[in-house]
Protein backbone atom coordinates (compact mmCIF):
# COMPACT_ATOMS: atom_id res chain seq x y z
CA UNK A 1 0.00 0.00 0.00
CA UNK A 2 1.73 3.67 -0.95
CA UNK A 3 1.66 6.13 2.14
CA UNK A 4 0.85 9.59 1.99
CA UNK A 5 4.70 10.43 2.12
CA UNK A 6 5.47 7.74 -0.62
CA UNK A 7 2.90 9.46 -3.34
CA UNK A 8 4.01 13.07 -1.78
CA UNK A 9 8.07 12.14 -2.63
CA UNK A 10 7.41 10.03 -5.53
CA UNK A 11 5.37 13.49 -7.06
CA UNK A 12 1.85 12.09 -7.02
CA UNK A 13 0.37 15.82 -7.19
CA UNK A 14 -3.53 14.35 -5.59
CA UNK A 15 -2.16 13.86 -2.36
CA UNK A 16 -0.85 17.12 -1.63
CA UNK A 17 -4.70 18.59 -0.48
CA UNK A 18 -4.57 15.62 2.20
CA UNK A 19 -0.54 16.72 3.39
CA UNK A 20 -2.13 20.07 4.13
CA UNK A 21 -4.99 18.98 6.43
CA UNK A 22 -2.68 16.60 8.57
CA UNK A 23 -0.37 19.25 8.78
CA UNK A 24 -3.18 21.81 9.69
CA UNK A 25 -4.55 19.52 12.15
CA UNK A 26 -1.35 18.87 13.52
CA UNK A 27 -0.47 23.06 14.05
CA UNK A 28 -3.88 23.24 15.67
CA UNK A 29 -3.52 20.53 18.35
CA UNK A 30 -0.07 21.80 18.96
CA UNK A 31 -1.13 25.69 19.97
CA UNK A 32 -3.98 24.18 21.99
CA UNK A 33 -1.95 21.34 23.65
CA UNK A 34 0.81 24.40 23.92
CA UNK A 35 -1.68 26.88 25.68
CA UNK A 36 -2.94 24.53 28.44
CA UNK A 37 0.84 23.78 29.71
CA UNK A 38 1.45 27.27 29.60
CA UNK A 39 -1.49 28.01 31.58
CA UNK A 40 -0.25 25.74 34.55
CA UNK A 41 1.02 26.74 37.40
CA UNK A 42 4.26 26.75 37.31
CA UNK A 43 7.09 26.02 40.47
CA UNK A 44 8.22 29.48 41.91
CA UNK A 45 5.38 31.06 39.78
CA UNK A 46 3.70 34.14 42.38
CA UNK A 47 1.35 34.86 40.12
CA UNK A 48 0.04 31.06 40.19
CA UNK A 49 -0.97 31.04 43.53
CA UNK A 50 -4.94 31.87 43.95
CA UNK A 51 -4.26 32.84 47.85
CA UNK A 52 -4.31 36.09 50.10
CA UNK A 53 -1.28 37.53 51.58
CA UNK A 54 -0.64 36.25 54.95
CA UNK A 55 -0.98 38.75 57.49
CA UNK A 56 2.27 40.86 58.22
CA UNK A 57 4.17 41.87 61.02
CA UNK A 58 5.83 44.97 62.24
CA UNK A 59 7.67 46.97 60.47
CA UNK A 60 11.20 47.61 60.99
CA UNK A 61 12.95 50.74 63.02
CA UNK A 62 14.14 51.59 59.39
CA UNK A 63 10.36 51.97 57.93
CA UNK A 64 8.65 53.87 60.39
CA UNK A 65 9.81 57.21 61.98
CA UNK A 66 9.47 57.45 65.81
CA UNK A 67 9.40 60.57 67.76
CA UNK A 68 9.01 60.38 71.81
CA UNK A 69 7.51 63.16 74.01
CA UNK A 70 10.75 62.58 76.47
CA UNK A 71 13.55 60.13 77.05
CA UNK A 72 16.23 59.62 79.88
CA UNK A 73 19.83 60.85 80.24
CA UNK A 74 22.25 58.00 79.46
CA UNK A 75 23.62 56.35 82.28
CA UNK A 76 26.03 53.21 82.92
CA UNK A 77 25.47 49.46 83.66
CA UNK A 78 27.23 47.74 86.38
CA UNK A 79 30.32 47.33 84.69
CA UNK A 80 30.30 51.02 83.44
CA UNK A 81 29.28 50.51 80.23
CA UNK A 82 27.75 53.23 78.45
CA UNK A 83 23.54 52.41 78.54
CA UNK A 84 21.34 54.31 76.02
CA UNK A 85 17.28 54.83 76.12
CA UNK A 86 16.69 55.67 72.65
CA UNK A 87 12.83 55.41 71.31
CA UNK A 88 13.98 53.70 68.39
CA UNK A 89 14.91 50.76 70.41
CA UNK A 90 11.17 49.43 71.30
CA UNK A 91 11.37 48.38 67.38
CA UNK A 92 15.24 46.69 67.46
CA UNK A 93 13.90 43.08 68.73
CA UNK A 94 15.98 43.59 71.59
CA UNK A 95 14.84 42.55 75.30
CA UNK A 96 18.03 43.91 76.53
CA UNK A 97 17.35 47.79 75.49
CA UNK A 98 14.51 50.17 75.95
CA UNK A 99 13.52 53.42 75.82
CA UNK A 100 12.77 55.13 79.18
CA UNK A 101 11.89 58.84 80.93
CA UNK A 102 12.11 59.73 84.38
CA UNK A 103 9.04 60.30 86.38
CA UNK A 104 5.74 58.58 86.05
CA UNK A 105 5.27 58.99 82.19
CA UNK A 106 1.55 59.81 82.66
CA UNK A 107 0.75 62.12 79.16
CA UNK A 108 3.93 61.11 77.35
CA UNK A 109 4.11 59.31 74.22
CA UNK A 110 6.17 57.41 71.43
CA UNK A 111 4.48 58.19 67.63
CA UNK A 112 5.12 56.12 64.73
CA UNK A 113 4.64 58.03 60.79
CA UNK A 114 4.67 55.29 58.69
CA UNK A 115 5.70 55.55 55.02
CA UNK A 116 2.60 54.75 54.10
CA UNK A 117 -0.73 53.63 55.43
CA UNK A 118 -0.87 50.82 57.30
CA UNK A 119 -3.81 48.38 57.96
CA UNK A 120 -3.42 47.32 62.06
CA UNK A 121 -4.97 44.30 63.11
CA UNK A 122 -3.22 43.76 66.76
CA UNK A 123 -0.89 45.93 69.27
CA UNK A 124 1.55 44.85 71.79
CA UNK A 125 4.37 46.00 74.01
CA UNK A 126 6.32 45.09 76.56
CA UNK A 127 5.33 47.43 79.32
CA UNK A 128 8.84 47.84 81.66
CA UNK A 129 12.37 47.15 81.41
CA UNK A 130 13.25 43.56 80.21
CA UNK A 131 16.93 43.72 80.69
CA UNK A 132 18.78 41.71 82.80
CA UNK A 133 22.78 42.88 83.33
CA UNK A 134 24.77 40.31 81.39
CA UNK A 135 27.72 40.67 84.00
CA UNK A 136 26.22 40.41 87.36
CA UNK A 137 22.26 38.90 86.46
CA UNK A 138 20.55 42.72 88.06
CA UNK A 139 16.80 42.09 86.67
CA UNK A 140 15.72 45.42 86.00
CA UNK A 141 12.27 44.94 85.62
CA UNK A 142 10.93 44.74 88.95
CA UNK A 143 13.51 47.88 89.83
CA UNK A 144 11.39 50.22 87.65
CA UNK A 145 8.04 51.28 86.48
CA UNK A 146 5.81 49.06 84.71
CA UNK A 147 2.92 51.08 82.62
CA UNK A 148 -0.65 49.93 83.47
CA UNK A 149 -2.33 51.66 80.89
CA UNK A 150 -2.30 53.16 77.60
CA UNK A 151 -4.00 54.93 74.82
CA UNK A 152 -3.24 53.84 70.85
CA UNK A 153 -4.05 57.31 69.24
CA UNK A 154 -4.73 56.85 65.06
CA UNK A 155 -4.77 59.74 62.62
CA UNK A 156 -8.48 59.38 62.02
CA UNK A 157 -8.50 60.81 65.83
CA UNK A 158 -10.01 57.47 67.20
CA UNK A 159 -8.43 55.72 70.04
CA UNK A 160 -8.08 52.73 72.04
CA UNK A 161 -7.37 52.14 75.42
CA UNK A 162 -5.46 48.62 76.67
CA UNK A 163 -5.04 47.73 80.26
CA UNK A 164 -1.38 46.37 80.88
CA UNK A 165 -0.66 43.75 83.81
CA UNK A 166 2.61 45.01 85.79
CA UNK A 167 2.93 41.74 87.31
CA UNK A 168 7.29 42.05 87.81
CA UNK A 169 7.33 38.24 86.62
CA UNK A 170 5.28 38.88 83.65
CA UNK A 171 7.36 40.24 81.21
CA UNK A 172 6.27 38.99 77.65
CA UNK A 173 4.91 41.09 75.08
CA UNK A 174 1.25 41.88 76.21
CA UNK A 175 -1.40 42.37 72.88
CA UNK A 176 -4.62 43.84 72.07
CA UNK A 177 -6.69 43.12 69.14
CA UNK A 178 -8.75 45.65 67.35
CA UNK A 179 -12.24 45.14 67.09
CA UNK A 180 -11.83 45.90 63.70
CA UNK A 181 -8.30 46.58 61.44
CA UNK A 182 -7.92 50.64 61.29
CA UNK A 183 -5.74 51.94 58.41
CA UNK A 184 -3.21 54.62 59.26
CA UNK A 185 -0.25 56.67 58.50
CA UNK A 186 0.26 57.61 62.08
CA UNK A 187 -0.16 56.07 65.99
CA UNK A 188 0.70 57.50 69.05
CA UNK A 189 0.70 55.36 72.50
CA UNK A 190 0.40 57.97 75.30
CA UNK A 191 0.75 56.49 79.19
CA UNK A 192 -1.83 57.03 81.12
CA UNK A 193 -0.60 55.12 83.89
CA UNK A 194 2.30 52.81 85.56
CA UNK A 195 3.52 51.19 88.86
CA UNK A 196 6.38 51.61 90.99
CA UNK A 197 8.87 49.18 91.48
CA UNK A 198 10.03 47.38 94.02
CA UNK A 199 13.57 49.12 93.59
CA UNK A 200 12.33 52.46 94.03
CA UNK A 201 13.35 53.78 90.83
CA UNK A 202 10.98 56.20 89.35
CA UNK A 203 11.63 55.82 85.82
CA UNK A 204 8.98 54.53 83.12
CA UNK A 205 10.23 51.86 80.46
CA UNK A 206 9.39 50.56 77.01
CA UNK A 207 11.03 47.50 75.44
CA UNK A 208 9.36 46.81 72.95
CA UNK A 209 6.64 47.86 70.78
CA UNK A 210 4.68 45.02 67.83
CA UNK A 211 1.93 45.87 65.20
CA UNK A 212 0.41 43.11 63.27
CA UNK A 213 -0.81 44.39 60.05
CA UNK A 214 -2.66 42.99 57.05
CA UNK A 215 -1.23 43.64 53.50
Amino acid sequence: MTSVLDRLVDGDRPALPLVVVVLTICAIAGFVFGGVLASLPRSGDDSADPRPSPTASSPTVDEAGIEASCQRESGVDEESNPVEYLPEFVMDGDTQTAWQCTGNGEGETLTFEFAEPMTITTLGIIPGYAKVDPAVGTDWYPRNRRLTDVLWHFDDGESVGQTLDPDPELRELQTIALDEPRTTTTLTMEIVGSELGDGNRNNVAVTEISFEMTS
